[in-house]
């Protein structure tokens, strides 16, 4: 099989609900010039079998401005040679320093071909254990403890066992938050806490002092992870999971590194973050994974003029 072409569409799409992660950061609509709506981009990978593969994700101009710039190079390459495939996008990287958005796009176009090729969806293709994981209902950072409270009830009430905070980023608001959060659904539920790297060392210690003395079930992301001294000490004090590397250049090279400090765990999970589909994390070191079910429904979107193309 081989690769024959490649076609990139911008697509206007609805914004969106507004929402932020944590006070200082720029929320969803930070990127959006005012009159305007988002554009993502929609991918097709064609093959000389018939088999096409498609994406589509958002920031939709720098997409569309790589594949035109650099897909052209994988025409005739075979994409049921998803390693090969992936190390040739590895190499433009270097060049590129590419966008952790769209490092994996080929990996995973080339994905969904195979899986078509083999008649078998991609999670038993990867190996396949349960077709089925737990979710958790994940928060947005919300303005008032009284809406915390109504939407984690809301969540609880569809039938939600886990839950996931994104706070405001005040260490002493943060920790009265997590407190109400086990009062409101109970001793048994999972729980976690993501800081979206808001603090220093000192903060995230008294953070997660208190996470993991109310029982959560891990920590992610307190600090930028940059300096990895900062995490081993972190966890030298802390017997709760530590998850970093979501947001970290350098895919399984950077979790590599983390993963050699004492308790810092990964999380490996975004595809579109991270860069690469098979290698999505086997090694799990909290017993379970989950499926994030989190807050923002994307849709209404419409096509608009074809942007770019490349055949052979």
């Amino acid at each position: 099989m081989k690769i024959t072409g490649f076609t990139a569409w911008l697509v206007e799409a609805d914004p969106g609900p507004k929402f932020i992660w944590r006070n200082g950061l720029p929320g969803s609509h930070g990127d959006i010039p005012r009159g305007s709506k988002p554009r993502k981009a929609v991918i097709r990978m064609e093959t000389d079998s018939g088999l096409t593969g498609a994406i589509e994700i958002g920031r939709g101009d720098a997409v569309v401005d790589m594949v035109r710039r650099r897909y052209s190079g994988f025409i005739g390459e075979n994409p049921l040679m998803t390693e090969r495939m992936w190390h040739l996008m590895w190499e433009i990287d270097r060049v590129e320093e590419v966008h952790m958005r769209s490092l994996g796009l080929l990996d995973q176009l080339c994905w969904d071909v195979k899986s078509q090729a083999a008649k078998m969806p991609i999670y038993q293709m990867l190996g396949g254990n349960d077709p089925k994981v737990p979710a958790y209902a994940s928060t947005v950072t919300w303005p008032t403890l009284g809406e915390y409270e109504r939407y984690i009830k809301m969540s609880r009430d569809l039938g939600f066992k886990a839950f996931k905070l994104h706070a405001w980023g005040d260490v002493k608001r943060d920790i009265d938050l997590s407190t109400k959060l086990r009062e409101w659904v109970g001793p048994d539920a999972d729980l976690m806490f993501d800081g979206s790297a808001g603090w220093d060392y000192v903060d995230s210690l008294e953070v997660g002092l208190a996470l993991q003395d109310l029982g959560f079930l891990w920590y992610e992301e307190p600090m930028r992870e940059f300096y990895l001294g900062s995490y081993t000490k972190l966890c030298e004090k802390l017997t709760i999971p530590v998850l970093a590397a979501e947001t970290s250049d350098g895919v399984h090279w950077n979790m590599a590194s983390l993963d050699r400090k004492p308790g810092v765990g990964h999380d490996a999970g975004i595809h579109f973050l991270q860069g690469w589909l098979y290698r999505i994390d086997e090694n799990c070191p909290y017993g379970r994974q989950f499926w994030h079910a989190g807050a923002g429904a994307w849709h209404g979107a419409r096509k608009c003029p074809i942007v770019c193309r490349h055949r052979q």
